[in-house]
Parts: structure tokens; C-alpha cells; sequence
């Protein structure tokens, strides 16, 4: 964050939780950086990018992705969550893309949002 947005931010007393990374989670220790200068808690990718969701094998890559991103970011001494969308939840060959990503993760380093998504993720799962 900019130092003017930290300003801007200070001079409202909002509590800035989250700042959002690049959907490939790139620019982690940039934003982990400016985050916890910030104040800030959470490093949230917000979204998976096309390259990830093409397949299985590419929401285990994210997993590791996110093991990887988590990892740094504890070391640095924020917490790394994924902010999920309905896609996860629409089968793959018979397997649940979100189940992928939590089987996939390490809990002590990934955090998941539970957004509007996640219940309708869930109540899709349920009727099939």
C-alpha cells in the first residue's frame, strides 16, 4: 500500500484485515511488505487464474502454490488465505476441485475464505 493509501487509511480508523495478491500469487513478498506495514493480517489471493483450473493436476499445482505462498508469508509474519468462487466446487473426472485444494494445503500455513461461495459450493455438492 501506498504511503498515501496508509494515510488515507490511518486518518478513517478503518482496520485494514486482507490485501489481495496477483492470481498466480507473484507479487507475495512485495505485498506481504507493504501489508504488514500496513497493519494488515491476511495476504488473500483472490481468485485462481485460468492456468490452475484447466485441470486437476493444475489445482494441486495451486496447492503447492499456496504451501509455498503460506509459507513465506508466516515467515514474515502475515497469514496467507484463498478467497474461493463457485468453479471449485463444479466436479472434475468424478473429484471436487476444493477438496483438491484442502487436501492439498498445509492448515498451519493456507487459510480459505468462506464466502457466499462456499454455501453455494456446498448446497451444490449436496443435490448431486
Amino acid at each position: 500500500m501506498n504511503p498515501k493509501n496508509l494515510k488515507l487509511v490511518e486518518d478513517t480508523g478503518v482496520d485494514p484485515l486482507e490485501h489481495p495478491l496477483r492470481r498466480n500469487g507473484e507479487n507475495a513478498a512485495k505485498v506481504a511488505e507493504d501489508s504488514i506495514r500496513a497493519g494488515m493480517r491476511y495476504l488473500v489471493l483472490p481468485s485462481l487464474g485460468p492456468d490452475y483450473r484447466k485441470d486437476m493436476d493444475g489445482y494441486k499445482r495451486a496447492a503447492e502454490d499456496f504451501n509455498k505462498i503460506g509459507r513465506f508469508a508466516k515467515s514474515a509474519g502475515i497469514s496467507f488465505g484463498y478467497h474461493n468462487h463457485g468453479f471449485e466446487f463444479e466436479k472434475m473426472n468424478g473429484e471436487v476441485p476444493y477438496n483438491v485444494l484442502l487436501q492439498n494445503t498445509d492448515p498451519g500455513r493456507t487459510c480459505f475464505h468462506a464466502g457466499g461461495y462456499l454455501l453455494d459450493g456446498l448446497r451444490r455438492l449436496r443435490s448431486t
